[in-house]
């Protein structure tokens, strides 16, 4: 009995101990596979990390394919142009290689036809130099003769500008000499370069006269007295009538009278020593230069004058212009 239950005893603990030593050996592969399984995690992590960076690099790869691509289409383009111009340049210079050979296998005839035309060429070129220098010649004294020309116009402009300023000059003294007498009586003013003193009958002479009355003589004398101050103006007296005819024993007619009024006033002008007598002229223009109407009584009033006109001397203007010529 007791052999029995040792037996049994034997048998318990023997198969008691067997899933003890199985559970420890399955507790220890569980441990390994789960160390394994956190090594593949591990893995897997890195390989996911790797994946990341093969995606980001492929990108970049991408991007730099695409600008390979881009940059190739360009470098064909110009490679091409490139080409086109090399072939052509080549053509060219077969060209001028044919060309070449051409002159160089051409007949003694054809060079000298060259050489002979060379020399034309030569000649008509030195012909047409020679004419050109002779063109230039031309110019240059043109433009000496005009450079001269434009010395003696501003010669002429400033000499002008000094007469202008001389009779000016003159017309003002000549008023204010005149300026007892009415405007009504004289007038002073400037037309055409000249300065017209212009006296109406009723200040120098009675209706049909050619005697100069006291106050014509008074206002002579004073106009003499600025003419004998101005030597470099001519004096040129003009007389002049309306149309009402006269005839009487010593006055045939308008003309005689108008040129009778126009010597009496040289004489009186002519009384101051001042005036060299060879400044006067004394003329007569009768009714033929009226300076109004004369079918009212105030228009032949105004015909019926004297006109004493002064006028410079221009012989240093026509020196200067002959010297142009």
């Amino acid at each position: 009995m007791k052999n029995i239950i040792a037996i049994f005893t034997l048998f318990f603990l023997f198969y008691a101990c067997v899933p003890v030593k199985k559970l420890e050996g399955e507790q220890a592969r569980n441990r390994n596979l789960q160390l394994e399984n956190e090594g593949m995690m591990e893995e897997l992590q890195k390989l996911s990390l790797l994946k990341s960076q093969l995606e980001d690099e492929n990108g970049v790869l991408k991007n730099q394919l695409s600008q390979l691509v881009s940059d190739t289409a360009k470098v064909s383009q110009q490679f091409r142009s490139e080409k086109k111009k090399n072939d052509d340049l080549n053509k060219l210079y077969d060209d001028l290689v044919d060309q070449n050979k051409k002159l160089l296998s051409s007949s003694s005839a054809e060079k000298q036809k060259l050489l002979s035309e060379l020399e034309n060429q030569k000649r008509e070129l030195a012909r047409k130099e020679q004419l050109l220098n002779e063109e230039q010649a031309k110019i240059n004294k043109l433009n000496q003769e005009l450079s001269a020309r434009e010395k003696k116009v501003k010669e002429l402009e400033d000499l002008v500008s000094k007469k202008d300023a001389a009779i000016n000059d003159l017309k003002k003294r000549i008023e204010n000499a005149l300026l007892s007498f009415n405007q009504d009586e004289l007038s002073v003013e400037i037309r055409d370069g000249k300065l017209y003193v212009s006296l109406a009958e009723k200040l120098l002479f009675k209706s049909g006269s050619a005697v100069v009355d006291a106050k014509g003589r008074d206002a002579l004398t004073k106009l003499a007295d600025v003419l004998g101050k101005q030597t470099d103006v001519d004096i040129l007296i003009e007389g002049h009538t309306d149309n009402v005819p006269i005839s009487t024993a010593s006055i045939k007619d308008n003309w005689d009278l108008s040129v009778m009024r126009a010597t009496a006033i040289v004489r009186i002008l002519k009384e101051n020593k001042s005036i060299a007598p060879e400044r006067f002229i004394a003329s007569g223009r009768g009714e033929y230069l009226p300076v109004a109407p004369n079918n009212t009584t105030e228009g032949k009033a105004k015909n019926r004058r004297t006109e004493i006109i002064l006028a410079p001397n221009l012989d240093e203007i026509f020196k200067i212009l002959e010297s142009t010529n």
